[in-house]
């Protein structure tokens, strides 16, 4: 494993990092929270990954590692997926320098805020109470707890350990999230949701608040997929992190239903940025952005 910490200075970018394997391997990169004690770098908040993802590399490789929420430091780990952290071929893998001053590497995180009514002050507040709910979630305490967005309170966010579903009284396993209808209340899963990337859980977040409060109707999945994705690939969110957090709750409830929101997902994805393409480097779209 090869871990290098990386001041972000709370700013939102795309981080680069560059590696080399001497042969086909499933190389990840992990991005988490992090503090810095007298030029060293460790674990910050528990199960705070901003970015996590697997690449085939054979030869030469780059990650393209979108960061549009940031904190001061991160610790950026790479590793063998298969391996996990128990087999760990160190030789395998080789960290290559992005220039001749650093290891790793940034550019202007890609954005287009212009695409949705950024200056609605009530979105604003929702999307500065997701981001900041989705970073520290795994200090927050749950069990009914109360979270209101600031300045209005008009967001209201209660935090539970796990989903019980009203009528049957039963769990529901792999549900992160909803909305009620009357109440507009967002309940969430601690436990789901704990498991889930900063990036992620914000999909979840903007996904509910698309039901409540951007829906012409509110009952609709697909359109509060679609509001939620406009807003979030808007801001820079990476779109690897989006499509990532809707499978996974789609290979839990595979319905017709659902295997339709996915194809409007990929289609939404795939023609936004043919629309808005503006880096010269394709590779950034191509990868893992």
């Amino acid at each position: 494993m090869i871990t290098k910490g990386y001041d972000t200075n709370k700013k939102p970018q795309c981080i680069i990092v560059k590696v080399a394997t001497m042969q086909s391997t499933r190389v990840r990169c992990r991005i988490y929270h992090a503090i810095k004690v007298i030029n060293q770098y460790v674990e910050g908040r528990p199960y705070t990954d901003y970015f996590n993802h697997v690449q085939n590399i054979r030869g030469n490789g780059i990650f393209y590692c979108r960061m549009p929420q940031a904190p001061k430091h991160v610790l950026i780990e790479i590793s063998d997926a298969n391996n996990g952290q128990t087999k760990i071929n160190t030789g395998n893998i080789k960290l290559i320098p992005f220039d001749s001053k650093s290891w790793i590497g940034s550019v202007p995180l890609k954005t287009n805020i212009f695409n949705f009514n950024y200056k609605d002050k009530k979105i604003q507040e929702a999307i500065n109470h997701f981001q900041w709910l989705s970073e520290h979630l795994s200090v927050l305490s749950s069990g009914g707890s109360v979270y209101g967005s600031v300045p209005t309170y008009y967001i209201r966010v209660d935090m539970h350990d796990h989903l019980i579903n009203r009528q049957t009284r039963q769990l529901e396993e792999g549900s992160p999230a909803r909305i009620g209808i009357e109440t507009k209340i967002i309940e969430v899963s601690k436990e789901v949701l704990g498991k889930y990337t900063v990036q992620q859980r914000m999909s979840v977040f903007m996904h509910e608040y698309g039901h409540g409060y951007l829906n012409s109707k509110m009952a609709d999945e697909s359109e509060a997929d679609m509001n939620a994705i406009k807003i979030l690939i808007s801001l820079g969110y990476s779109r690897v992190e989006i499509a990532k957090v809707f499978l996974s709750v789609f290979d839990k409830y595979q319905t017709k239903d659902n295997k339709n929101r996915w194809l409007l997902i990929k289609d939404y994805i795939a023609h936004y940025d043919l629309k808005n393409l503006s880096y010269n480097d394709e590779n950034y779209y191509k990868l893992n952005g």
